[in-house]
């Protein structure tokens, strides 16, 4: 796999180290859109790159998303020059985990 290609991106890891504390995770503010309340970030930063820093720490990517993530959206931002039209699309994506999750070595 060449460099510029994405990694694999592993959804359901095991819990990872980071926790929310005083309203931040993986260094991100708690942010509200469309009357939602939630932690956003550039999506490159977490399929093209193996961790990011935050506040002088390095983060694994792969532990963003974990077995306590309830929900995913993602916000896509389309804009044409040529006719100068603005789309937007929006990505929602609910994550219920049920039942037993084994680990193979």
């Amino acid at each position: 796999m060449s460099s510029s290609q994405a990694r694999p991106l592993h959804f359901f890891e095991c819990e990872g180290s980071e926790t929310v504390r005083d309203g931040v995770y993986y260094g991100l503010p708690v942010i509200k859109f469309k009357q939602q309340s939630g932690f956003a970030d550039f999506l490159f930063s977490f399929t093209r790159r193996a961790f990011v820093t935050r506040d002088g720490e390095a983060l694994a990517t792969n532990e963003f998303l974990d077995q306590r993530t309830q929900e995913v959206q993602a916000v896509f931002v389309f804009y044409s020059p040529d006719v100068g039209t603005t789309s937007v699309m929006q990505v929602r994506t609910l994550l219920r985990l049920s039942g037993l999750m084994e680990h193979l070595a």
